[in-house]
């Protein structure tokens, strides 16, 4: 067994090709530039882990000065810590917000999102484009 590895399972790093990345990263910051043109004042409200899309919406918010809030995860809470962040993001009411590949939390933030009329820009396909775009291109 590896030292330092959870007993003994060794974490494969997926490779994701360099195409695949830039067309992500393209994504990425062109649905928050399309939003920002309809919203004005916009506001980045994120989760604030170092991980995943976050970091990233955060390089692309502070060089154009765009106000952030976080709304971080409370780990006393376990698994309803994701829901409870959830509450938190639609208590404020939020006029927009963009649904990016996820998990159960994220599809019922998606739902309960639409369920107040806030407009969801999905962007849940892959690679960060729209699953109706997604589903065209299968087809």
């Amino acid at each position: 067994m590896p030292a330092g590895t959870p007993g003994g399972v060794l974490r494969r790093v997926d490779y994701i090709p360099e195409n695949d990345a830039r067309a992500f990263a393209n994504n990425l910051f062109r649905t928050p530039d399309r939003v920002r043109k309809r919203v004005g004042d916009m506001v980045l409200v994120h989760g604030g882990d170092s991980k995943g899309r976050r970091p990233v919406r955060s390089s692309w918010a502070e060089p154009k000065k765009i106000k952030q809030v976080v709304f971080g995860l409370d780990s006393r809470l376990g698994q309803k810590a994701g829901f409870r962040r959830n509450e938190q993001f639609l208590g404020i009411k939020p006029r927009y917000f963009i649904a990016y590949p996820g998990n159960g939390v994220r599809e019922r933030l998606v739902i309960e999102g639409k369920q107040r009329r806030i407009s969801v820009v999905d962007r849940r396909g892959p690679l960060g484009t729209p699953p109706a775009e997604a589903a065209l291109k299968a087809a």
